[in-house]
Order: C-alpha cells, then sequence, then structure tokens
C-alpha cells in the first residue's frame, strides 16, 4: 500500500472556497477513499479447500481450517480458533492428485463471529479476512479461473451446488433453492392425484 505524504507547505495552506484550486489536485482523504475502493475491485472466485495454518513465531503447530472466497490479493478463511487481527499466518492448500497446491502467506485483516458446519464433525466459529504478501501466482489464478463454475440456470458466477444427476452442472443458490420449491410442488400435486 502506498503511504500518503503531503508537504508542510500543503498542510497549512488556506484554501479560497470559490477558487479553481486546480483538478488534478487531490486531498488525502480522496487519495485513501480511491486506494480503499481499487482493493475491492479485484474478483474472487469460489475456492472451498481445507488448508492447515500456523503462526511463524507460536510453536502451536499445524491446525486447519478452510479457505474460500480467493482473488489475487487475498481470501476469506474459516476456523475454529480465532487469529488476532495483523497477526501473520501461513496456510498450505494440497489436493489429492498433486499433494501440494500452493502455500500462502497473508495477515488477518478481519474477523467475524460466525459458526457454520462442513461436515457431520468439522465446525468453524470465525471467519477471517487474509490480506496476502505477494499477489496469488498468475498461473494459479488462471487455474483457479478454469476450475470456477457458473450456474447453468442463470449463469451467476457463484455457483457452487452440484447437481447430483449432472457432474457438469452446478447451481447457484437463488437457482437451487427455485428448483427445489419446484419439485416441491411437483411433490405435492402427484400426491394430491
Amino acid at each position: 500500500m502506498e503511504l500518503l505524504s503531503f508537504s508542510n507547505q500543503e498542510s497549512h495552506e488556506v484554501l479560497d472556497p470559490g477558487a479553481d484550486h486546480g483538478a488534478g489536485r487531490s486531498t488525502g482523504a480522496s487519495q485513501l477513499k480511491e486506494l480503499q475502493q481499487s482493493r475491492r475491485v479485484q474478483p474472487r472466485y469460489e475456492f472451498l479447500r481445507v488448508a492447515d495454518w500456523d503462526f511463524f513465531t507460536a510453536g502451536t503447530g499445524i491446525k486447519s481450517g478452510f479457505l474460500e472466497n480467493i482473488g489475487e490479493r487475498g481470501c476469506l478463511f474459516r476456523t475454529a480458533e480465532p487469529i488476532e487481527h495483523r497477526r501473520w499466518i501461513r496456510m498450505i492448500v494440497r489436493e489429492p492428485v498433486e499433494n501440494l497446491l500452493m502455500v500462502l502467506v497473508g495477515r488477518i485483516v478481519r474477523r467475524e463471529d460466525k459458526m457454520e458446519s462442513w461436515d457431520d464433525r468439522t465446525v468453524t466459529l470465525y471467519r477471517h479476512g487474509v490480506e496476502f504478501i505477494q499477489p496469488l501466482n498468475p498461473v494459479l489464478l488462471e487455474r483457479i479461473k478454469r476450475d470456477h463454475t457458473t450456474c447453468v440456470v442463470c449463469g451467476d458466477s457463484h455457483a457452487s451446488i452440484p447437481d447430483l444427476t449432472d457432474a457438469d452442472a452446478h447451481y447457484c443458490v437463488l437457482c437451487h433453492l427455485r428448483r427445489a420449491c419446484h419439485n416441491l410442488m411437483v411433490h405435492d400435486e402427484l400426491d394430491e392425484a
């Protein structure tokens, strides 16, 4: 992130409200706003994987979590343990075929308390926003984009619910709910007949 600097003269300058002070000139607040907006522009991709993580400085061992919603500069990371704000962590993502997919290093920039169940025995209690210290490798990002699924009904890019009858079909949450409601209505009509 760029540091914003101002000269001593700019900080004491009195501006006339009616005068034109130059179109190219911007204040520190507007520069900061532009930087914050540009950080949010990069697309995120649904990428739900189990990841092992640990701290650099503490010898507490490897813990497990879920990496999701990944982009070039960061991701969401779900864990059962809280991680302090601004703490540096290392995440290791493995795949059954290639064994090691990627190693990511980042710092915690946000935390939400949110309980979610992933299977019969795994529950996560916290959702952490992680900012990577280096942008994600472009080759890995292209692979994630290629593997990223879209909804077969509406074309939404956040289709994460697979169709059990067709291995290549995925649905977004809204289309999946519409389909489920339609199936229930058809099932009720058959029961009445």
